[in-house]
């Protein structure tokens, strides 16, 4: 996932390599050969996101607290990571903010690598392959997923060119880790789909100007969704993972935790299990309960038309089939293995504490049917999320060891 809260925009000043990166060509996109000799990269079956630990870097007016992700929120024990594998999962996924990196150098830089290089190597200690994700969010007002997507020659996306490059070469000696290029691009619009192609190519080169072996992990444009992949030619290089995010339909999986659908909670999966009138009766009775008289009828309307798209549409498990067959059939006509595709994030918002989202047996039968049909279709996958706030976090701060038991019942991992 991604934050999109808004951003002002401001003059940014480009700043010098803090790590030595050397000088990176710009190329043009390189239509791929479907008899190109492909591999699959780096076993990748059955991951988590872990979110809480190099991600929103405490950021102030006066910049970056220094040193960085030192607060006891950021952490992870050892027992932790023992416990991820423990339960079944042989990989995380470790979101890492761009932006602080973008706003570093020299020994700055130099203390972020050896922070990186020390949370990567605990998991790889405790068994677990890693994934490192460069994962834009809006901290930094000078670093928004939006901005990155202002245009590919752009100060700002010159720069995370670079640090794509000095992250590669922080890893690049690492075995069982693959490095993510980019977290959902935000390439929506006329002509996303070409220019997202220019610039991952871009992302690659640099990547493997210090990189070369380094398993490497590419999405489509349109927020790393199945039809951004699908909209995308393969890169020219046999040691890349393609990903996409599948969050549908999302009145359901962000039912109470994003604007549209904040008031809609208990919605069953699927549709069918319930009725729009129903729902909209629920919901109503929500909305007068908790908004002032002057705002109930807007809210109302709004909800109104989330739950009528709903409920027309009754995304069921012949939905999930349908999006994850467009993605295997392009992987196939590609020459893409199977176990070369990611299913990289997923997940429902709970009703748990301060979350009031999905009924437990809706949220879970969601959640074993996404992951059934990706293992079945041989895709690894990475549910979204171990801990943090957002409503889907499997465990809880106050006792991380202990999982939510139907998810991971519904994850098909080792529950009890």
């Amino acid at each position: 996932m991604t934050d999109d809260a808004p951003y002002s925009p401001s003059t940014m000043t480009r700043r010098g390599a803090g790590l030595g990166l050397l000088g990176v060509a710009a190329a043009c996109s390189q239509p791929a050969s479907a008899q190109i000799a492909r591999t699959n990269p780096l076993a990748l079956r059955r991951g988590i996101g872990v979110h809480h630990m190099l991600n929103w870097a405490e950021f102030d007016r006066s910049g970056y607290r220094w040193p960085p992700f030192t607060r006891a929120d950021y952490q992870s024990s050892d027992e932790e990571m023992a416990n991820l594998r423990r339960v079944g999962f042989d990989f995380v996924r470790l979101t890492v903010g761009p932006d602080i990196f973008m706003a570093s150098e020299g020994a700055r830089s130099a203390d972020l690598a050896r922070i990186l290089r020390d949370r990567v190597t605990r998991f790889r200690a405790a068994g677990l392959n890693v994934i490192v994700d460069l994962h834009p969010t809006s901290r930094n007002p000078m670093y928004t997923p939006e901005r990155l997507w202002d245009g590919a020659g752009a100060l700002v996306f010159r720069r995370y060119v670079e640090i794509v490059g000095e992250v590669a070469g922080v890893i690049a000696d690492l075995d069982g880790v693959a490095f993510e290029l980019m977290n959902e691009p935000q390439a929506y619009g006329v002509g996303a789909a070409h220019r997202w192609q220019e610039m991952s190519q871009r992302l690659v080169n640099s990547a493997r100007a210090q990189a070369p072996d380094l398993p490497l992990i590419v999405s489509g444009g349109f927020g790393g969704g199945h039809l951004g992949l699908v909209n995308l030619q393969p890169v020219d290089d046999p040691r890349i993972i393609y990903t996409f995010h599948y969050y549908a339909p999302l009145t359901f999986t962000h039912q109470g935790a994003i604007d549209d659908a904040s008031h809609i909670s208990n919605l069953p999966w699927p549709a069918s299990e319930s009725s729009l009138r129903n729902e909209l009766r629920a919901t109503t009775q929500r909305i007068n309960a908790v908004l002032p008289a002057n705002q109930r009828a807007r809210a109302i309307e709004t909800a109104r038309n989330e739950l009528r798209e709903y409920f027309e549409n009754d995304h069921g498990e012949a939905t999930i089939t349908q999006a994850f067959g467009n993605v295997a059939r392009w992987a196939d006509q590609h020459g893409i293995p199977r176990g070369a595709i990611l299913l990289g994030e997923f997940g429902v918002v709970r009703f748990h504490r301060q979350y009031q989202g999905a009924q437990e047996r809706h949220r879970t039968h969601w959640l074993r049917a996404v992951r059934a049909e990706a293992e079945r279709l041989g895709f690894g996958w990475s549910v979204w999320t171990y801990r943090g706030d957002g409503g889907m976090a499997l465990v809880d701060e106050e006792d991380v060891l202990s999982f939510d038991q139907p998810s991971l019942r519904a994850l098909g991992l080792n529950a009890g």
